[in-house]
């Protein structure tokens, strides 16, 4: 800018130095000769104009050299400051997110530091204060240990307001577990067994349910006329095994076995388990074994007496184990 300013200016000196004007102007100074002493001076004035020009173009070069240096220097001490100031900003916004991050609140949580270790938000300042100030729950609130519940009894991880024992499930009683609500000790529930389904000694007994919280008697029914085949059924079948059958009764050994009633004294019989009596002479089921050589427990072989009743053969009968003839005392003759 100031180069140019200088040059117009030598410019408008040399002009006058040389009687310059406009050569249609009309003023009388244009058309006047200089004497040489105002010659001398205007070319004086020239000189000194154009030097105080060149003086001038070359501070301002050197001023356009010095410029990028400087804004280079400049550029470097606003970056470092910059950089200084970045690097502090960070420190802060670190340390910023370090607090913001310590306390996470909620629409509910009214600014308040949560000193607990658990997030906390909308609806939850009545739970985090409750763990934040460690003030015992009520009964009902889930819990781990005793000393979390008011009552100080953790039953099952429920705040109980007693502690509960098992009583058996036989006794229908309290089960050991606390009721929902904590307000007390559960019950084993209406339709839990209390008395299982057994079998013993030929007799089935079944199943009881807890009803009102009392165990009621268990109904029972007879295996007769089979006996218990396991701890927990009847059996069904005697195969050939009198065992298999029932008290006053008898395995046929017909198919798979059925237990049939023993006979009574008197009645027709094959062997002395199909007899109540246990004893089977001479085909019907006797008032005892009747071995005797002369004796018989057949009517048809006695003098006197109905079947099932041992007693004296007829005289002249055969005697058993080839004894002879029997005489009228029940006596052998012969051998």
């Amino acid at each position: 800018m100031r180069a140019s300013f200088a040059l117009a200016s030598l410019i408008s000196v040399s002009l006058l130095a040389c009687g310059g004007g406009s050569t249609g102007s009309t003023s009388s100074d244009a058309t006047t000769p200089l004497d040489a002493g105002q010659g001398d001076a205007v070319t004086r004035d020239a000189t000194r104009a154009d030097s105080a020009s060149r003086d001038a173009t070359a501070r301002d070069a050197a001023k356009l050299d010095a410029a990028p240096h400087e804004a280079a220097s400049a550029d470097v001490v606003v970056t470092a400051d910059a950089v200084s100031v970045d690097s502090t900003a960070d420190v802060r916004a670190s340390d910023a997110t370090h607090d913001t991050a310590a306390v996470e609140t909620g629409p509910g949580d009214t600014g308040a530091r949560d000193t607990g270790a658990h997030e906390t938000g909308a609806g939850d300042a009545g739970t985090d204060a409750q763990h934040d100030t460690g003030s015992p729950a009520g009964n009902g609130a889930a819990c781990t240990g005793a000393g979390e519940c008011s009552s100080g009894n953790c039953v099952g991880s429920i705040c109980c307001a007693t502690t509960c024992t098992d009583q058996g499930a036989a006794s229908c009683g309290t089960n050991g577990q606390c009721k929902a609500d904590g307000s007390g000790c559960a019950d084993y529930a209406t339709g839990a067994t209390c008395s299982p389904l057994s079998c013993l000694n030929g007799t089935l007994s079944h199943a009881a349910m807890c009803a009102a919280g009392a165990c009621p008697t268990a109904t029972t029914s007879s295996c007769s006329p089979y006996v218990c085949a396991s701890g927990t059924t009847c059996g069904t079948s005697c195969g050939t095994s009198n065992q298999n059958c029932a008290a006053g009764h008898y395995c046929d050994g017909v198919g798979a076995g059925t237990c049939q009633p023993t006979a009574t004294q008197g009645q027709p019989c094959t062997t002395a388990a199909q007899c109540a009596s246990g004893f089977c002479a001479d085909g019907f089921c006797c008032s005892s074994a009747c071995t005797g050589n002369c004796n018989a427990c057949s009517a048809a072989l006695k003098a006197t007496g109905p079947n099932g009743t041992c007693g004296v053969m007829q005289a002249g009968n055969p005697g058993k184990n080839a004894c002879g003839t029997c005489n009228t005392v029940g006596g052998c003759v012969g051998n």
